[in-house]
């Protein structure tokens, strides 16, 4: 079993993964047929991406990043690397692969 710091190292491409794999479900008007667990994982990449993209916009801009931000950013992304490596570890994922 891989340690999470392994797959928050690579929450951005698992993130780009999942999402694609959502909005495949989407496109193909599938959308009462996604996977819970897919919907789980979206939810929090999803959550993640917000605050991240927070996170960078001020970075980017040279605005001070508050700590409630910074706390949002490391929080959401522990979380869905966590989620990622459960649902890895201990439930099929082959919904991803499609």
């Amino acid at each position: 079993m891989p340690p999470l710091q392994e797959y928050i190292e690579q929450v951005d491409d698992l993130l780009q993964r999942v999402t694609d794999t959502y909005a495949s479900w989407v496109a193909t008007g599938h959308i009462a047929d996604i996977p819970a667990e897919l919907r789980t994982l979206a939810e929090k990449g999803f959550r993640y991406r917000d605050a991240k993209r927070v996170a960078d916009d001020r970075r980017e801009n040279d605005v001070r990043l508050s700590e409630k931000e910074a706390d949002e950013e490391t929080t959401t992304r522990n979380d869905f690397a966590m989620a990622y490596r459960e649902h890895r570890e201990t439930k099929s994922l082959s919904w991803l692969e499609k």
